[in-house]
């Protein structure tokens, strides 16, 4: 799995977001609790302007790990966004 995180980075820094959010995805389907899946699935989902999506990846890392503070940073942002 961390191979999939690896490859989804690499596949959003080179903007081939389709490909990084299906290994994100992936990686969530093989371990439903893999914290840093959800948390850059949230956001390449953030940066391509789905911020419904990402607000759900984010929340879910929130569930996760009530004490990852950049999850709630994450989250705050993308709700904020979605607003203006």
């Amino acid at each position: 799995m961390p191979l999939l995180i690896t490859t989804g980075s690499i596949k959003a820094t080179m903007k081939e977001i389709d490909g990084a959010i299906a290994d994100f995805n992936h990686a969530i389907q093989l371990n439903p609790e893999f914290i840093q899946a959800y948390m850059n699935l949230g956001s390449v989902e953030a940066n391509r302007g789905d911020l419904n999506a990402a607000i759900v990846n984010f929340n879910q890392v929130v569930q996760l790990d009530p004490d990852s503070v950049e999850a709630f940073e994450n989250l705050g942002s993308a709700k904020q966004e979605r607003m203006t």
